[in-house]
C-alpha cells in the first residue's frame, strides 16, 4: 500500500511540473519557488518508494539496507526544506517578500539550517534515526522531533503571513492556501502517530495539485492571443502591492494611432501591436509585470530595483517612439503617450491605477509624456465616466425640479426638471460636469430618456396641476437631436406615458455648427407641429446668434443669467439686456430670464415686460417631494 501512495505522489507531482513547464510562465519568483517544492516533492516520493520497495529483502540484501539508509538519508536533507520554501512561497503570492530583510531572512532559516546539519551528519551521531543492526527497524531519534517541532514554527509563520494578508489576496488564493494548509497539517499528523501509513507525501501532492489549478494556473490571467498578463492579473497583483503599503511605479503607454498597423497589414489583428511593443517593454521589467489593459494601452509594474529606473524607463521609450517600427515589410510610426505614476503619492487605490489606464487623454493632446496634474485629470475623467455608467444602471440620478413663475403677478406655471447625481465616492456631481462627459461617451441620450420618463410619471401623477404646474421643461442634447428619428422617439416616450403634450416643454442650447442649422430647425418644428413648445436656452452666454433665432422656430427665448447681472453691474450691460429683450419682443417670442436672485432684478424685467422669471429668489433646485411640500397651499384647477 505504501509504495502505491509514493507512486501516486509521484505521478501528481510530475504532472504539476510538466503543466507548469507547458504554460512557458515559470520565470515568476512564485512559480521558481512552487517548482523546486514539487521537485523535492517529486525526489522525496522516489525516495520512499524505493525504501517501501526494498524492506522486504532488508533482512537478507546488504544492496537493500544501502537503498533504504541513501534514501531515506536524501528524503530527509530535503524534505526538510519543503515547509520554509511554501513560507517564502506565501509570502510572493500574499507580496509580503518585500518586508523580508537579509536579518530576516537569516533569522527565519536558522531552524531549517539545524536541522539540515543534523540530517546531513546524522550517520556520525544517529540523532535523527537510525536501523538496527540485526533486524534493520528503523528508528526515530530525537533529531525527527526536532523537525516536527520545526515544521510546527513554519506552519505557524505560514498561518501568521496568509492571514495577516487575508484582505491582500482574493477569495479563491485564500480558498487554495486554506486548502493546502489543512491537507499539509493532516499529512504531517497522521505520519507523526502512525509511522507505517505513508500518507505525508500524498496528501502534500494533492495539496500542490490544488496550488496548481487554483493559483499557478494562469490561463484567465493571460491574454491568449499575445500572451501577455491582463487586466486581471494586474488586478491582484495592485491589490498585493497597495494592500502591503508597498511603494512602487505604474508605468503606461497608450498607443493612439493603433489603426496604422491595420492599414499597413490589411488586418484587424491587434495583437501585432502587441508583440511589437512588447519586445521593447521586456527590455524594462521581467515579463510578469507586464500588463495588456486595452489592445492598444499597456501598463508596467516597476517595484524594487526596477522603481529607481523608472525615469530611464520613461526616457528609453520616449527615444524608441521617436523611431519607426517595422510591421508587416513596413515602416510605421507609432504615436504614444507615456504616463508615470507613483504610488501612494500619486495613486492610492486599484481603481485609481484603471482610471489612469482607461481614461480618454484631454482634448488636444500633444505631450509624449503627461504630468501629475494630466493624471489627476485621467483619473477624475475615469471616475466620472464610471459615475455616470452606475448611476444609469444602478438608479442613482434623480430628478430635481427648479420652478418658473409669470413675471405678471409671479404666479407659478411651471418647472424645469434637471438631472442630479450622488454618487457614493465623488458626491454630489452638478450637472455641467457630467452632461459633457455623458455626450462624449454616447451615454447622453439614456440621460435624457431618464430625466424624461421622470418627468412625465411625474406629471401623470396630477400633482404639478393642482399645485399650478402647467408644464414641465425637459433639456435636450443638441447630439441626440440631430440623429435620425429622434422626433418620434421622443414623442413615443411621451405618449407611452399618456402624457398630454402640451404638458411637456424641450430646451435646447443653441450651440450646433453651420451645418446642422436645417437638421435642428427640422426637429424644432417636428416638436411644434406635434404641440410641444420648445425653448431656446443659454440666450445670451456666446453660443447664441441671429441664424438661430430667425432660422429656427423656437417659442420661447431663455436669457441667461449672465446678461441679467451685467445689467445691474454696469449702465452698458442694461442697454445691452434692454436692446435683447426688444429685439425679442418684437420677435413675438416669449421670453423666460434666468438667475433672478433679488427683488431689484425682478423690478428690472417687470419694467421691460419679460414673461417668465426663474432663479434662487424663487427657489433652487429641489427634490419633486420639496417641491411639492413647497406649494401644495396651492389648489389650482388642473
Amino acid at each position: 500500500m505504501g509504495v502505491a501512495f509514493h507512486i501516486s505522489a509521484f505521478l501528481i507531482s510530475v504532472s504539476c511540473l510538466v503543466f507548469t513547464f507547458i504554460q512557458n510562465r515559470y520565470d515568476k519568483p512564485q512559480k521558481k519557488i512552487y517548482m523546486v517544492m514539487v521537485a523535492i516533492l517529486a525526489l522525496n516520493t522516489v525516495s520512499e518508494a524505493a525504501v517501501e520497495f526494498a524492506v522486504p529483502f532488508q533482512a537478507e540484501s546488504v544492496i537493500a539496507q544501502n537503498l533504504i539508509l541513501v534514501s531515506k538519508y536524501f528524503y530527509f536533507v530535503l524534505h526538510a526544506a519543503v515547509l520554509p520554501l511554501l513560507v517564502y512561497y506565501v509570502l510572493r503570492i500574499t507580496g509580503r517578500s518585500h518586508r523580508f530583510t537579509l536579518l530576516k531572512h537569516a533569522l527565519f532559516l536558522i531552524p531549517v539550517a539545524v536541522v539540515d546539519v543534523l540530517m546531513l551528519t546524522n550517520p556520525l551521531h544517529h540523532w535523527c534515526y537510525y536501523y538496527e543492526p540485526v533486524t534493520f527497524a528503523y528508528h526515530r531519534g530525537w533529531g525527527v522531533t526536532a523537525l516536527y517541532v520545526i515544521s510546527v514554527f513554519y506552519i505557524a509563520f505560514f498561518i501568521g503571513t496568509l492571514f495577516s494578508s487575508w484582505k491582500a489576496i482574493t477569495q479563491k488564493r485564500r480558498l487554495a492556501m486554506s486548502y493546502f494548509l489543512v491537507m499539509v497539517i493532516a499529512g504531517i499528523l497522521v505520519q507523526m502517530v502512525l509511522i507505517t501509513a505513508r500518507v505525508e507525501l500524498l496528501a502534500e501532492a494533492v495539496a500542490f495539485l490544488g496550488v496548481l489549478l487554483t493559483v499557478e494556473d494562469e490561463g484567465d490571467l493571460i491574454d491568449s492571443d499575445a500572451g501577455i498578463y491582463n487586466r486581471k492579473a494586474m488586478r491582484i497583483d495592485l491589490g498585493n502591492l497597495i494592500a502591503n503599503k508597498q511603494s512602487f511605479k505604474i508605468l503606461c503607454v497608450k498607443v493612439e494611432n493603433a489603426g496604422v498597423i491595420r492599414r499597413a497589414t490589411g488586418s484587424n489583428n491587434t495583437d501585432i501591436l502587441a508583440s511589437m511593443l512588447y519586445r521593447e517593454l521586456v527590455s524594462i521589467v521581467p515579463r510578469y509585470l507586464i500588463y495588456r489593459t486595452a489592445p492598444d494601452t499597456f501598463a508596467l509594474i516597476l517595484v524594487g530595483k526596477h522603481r529607481a529606473s523608472a525615469e530611464e524607463a520613461v526616457h528609453k521609450l520616449e527615444e524608441r517612439f521617436k523611431k519607426g517600427w517595422s510591421c508587416n515589410h513596413t515602416e510605421v510610426i507609432l504615436s504614444a503617450t507615456i504616463m508615470l505614476a507613483t504610488v501612494p503619492e500619486d495613486i492610492m487605490t486599484v481603481e485609481d491605477a484603471f482610471n489612469m489606464t482607461d481614461g480618454m487623454l484631454p482634448l488636444n493632446h500633444k505631450k509624449l509624456l503627461i504630468g501629475k496634474e494630466d493624471l489627476s485629470y485621467l483619473i477624475r475623467r475615469r471616475m466620472l465616466e464610471r459615475a455616470i455608467q452606475q448611476g444609469l444602471t444602478q438608479g442613482r440620478f434623480e430628478v430635481y425640479y427648479q420652478p418658473t413663475f409669470d413675471a405678471d403677478g409671479l404666479r407659478l406655471v411651471g418647472a424645469e426638471a434637471l438631472a442630479r447625481l450622488n454618487d457614493p465616492q465623488l458626491g454630489q456631481l452638478m450637472p455641467d460636469e457630467f452632461i459633457p462627459l455623458a455626450e462624449q461617451i454616447g451615454l447622453i441620450g439614456d440621460l435624457d430618456d431618464y430625466v424624461l420618463y421622470a418627468a412625465c410619471e411625474f406629471v401623470t401623477s396630477g400633482v404639478p396641476a393642482r399645485i399650478g404646474i402647467q408644464s414641465i421643461n425637459v433639456n435636450l442634447s443638441v447630439v441626440q437631436c440631430i440623429k435620425p428619428g429622434f422626433v418620434e422617439h421622443i414623442i413615443s416616450i411621451v405618449d407611452e406615458a399618456g402624457v398630454d403634450h402640451a404638458r411637456i416643454n424641450f430646451e435646447i442650447t443653441e450651440s450646433v455648427d453651420a451645418n446642422d442649422y436645417a437638421a435642428m430647425g427640422a426637429v424644432i418644428n417636428g416638436f411644434r407641429q406635434n404641440g410641444f413648445r420648445v425653448y431656446m436656452d443659454d440666450y445670451g452666454t456666446g453660443f447664441s446668434n441671429l441664424r438661430s433665432l430667425f432660422s429656427m422656430d423656437f417659442n420661447v427665448i431663455k436669457i441667461d443669467k449672465s446678461l441679467l447681472w451685467g445689467a445691474q453691474e454696469s449702465d452698458l450691460g442694461r442697454v445691452i439686456l434692454e436692446n435683447n429683450v426688444r429685439m425679442l419682443k418684437q420677435m413675438d417670442v416669449k421670453i423666460l430670464v434666468e438667475g433672478v436672485e433679488t427683488q431689484e432684478q425682478i423690478a428690472l424685467l417687470k419694467e421691460l415686460g419679460v414673461d417668465y422669471l426663474q432663479g434662487f429668489y424663487f427657489s433652487k433646485p429641489v427634490p419633486e417631494n420639496e417641491l411639492i411640500s413647497q406649494y401644495k397651499y396651492l389648489d389650482v384647477p388642473a
